[in-house]
């Protein structure tokens, strides 16, 4: 079995009728669920307010996984993204749940809950969950590319606003690609 986990948890409005069966599920599965969005009793919380409190608070590791709902998942994983050490995924299907974890090492799941029924919610839940991260060499390659895209986005302002900096920053990174470094102490 999966071990319990603490799960940092949003939804919002639009999500409330899918929200309640998966903090159940979860519940019922010996999970700790520490939830940032709207409720049953409190309809008031955007995903865009709710998400970023998750996400700050997977952060600072205050849960292992996040699950975030809202009407497509696409509004909530276009901010979860924005953070450092958050890789979130919109997942429709268990096979999706599966390769999102063993290939990308994602911490956060994404659903839609205008395209994903209870049924198929827990399905999905189970593998998200259970799913380990696949550690041969070309994914833990493709992962590590990954963190470097995030690094670059970061800095991505400058291309336009200073051209010669960024410039600096690609070469960098592209040094750092390519070569070993050796710092003497």
């Amino acid at each position: 079995g999966v071990f319990p986990m603490k799960i940092i948890f949003a939804a919002d409005p639009f999500a409330l009728p899918l929200r309640k069966a998966i903090v159940e599920h979860l519940k019922k599965k010996g999970h700790e669920v520490i939830d940032f969005g709207a409720s049953e009793e409190n309809t008031e919380i955007a995903y865009y307010d709710s998400c970023v409190k998750a996400c700050e608070a997977l952060q600072r590791g205050e849960g292992e996984r996040g699950i975030l709902l809202c009407g497509t998942g696409m509004g909530m994983n276009v901010i979860a993204n924005r953070f450092q050490g958050v890789r979130a995924s919109v997942v429709e299907s268990v096979f999706a749940a599966r390769m999102c974890r063993a290939i990308n090492d994602a911490n956060v799941l994404c659903l839609g809950a205008d395209g994903v029924d209870c049924e198929t919610a827990a399905a999905i839940l189970k593998n998200f969950i259970a799913t380990p991260v696949d550690e041969d060499e070309r994914h833990v390659r493709r992962r590590w590319k990954l963190e470097r895209s995030m690094r670059l986005s970061d800095a991505s302002g400058l291309m336009a606003d200073d051209p010669e900096v960024w410039a600096a920053i690609e070469a960098q990174t592209l040094q750092e690609d390519t070569e070993i470094n050796l710092i003497a102490s």
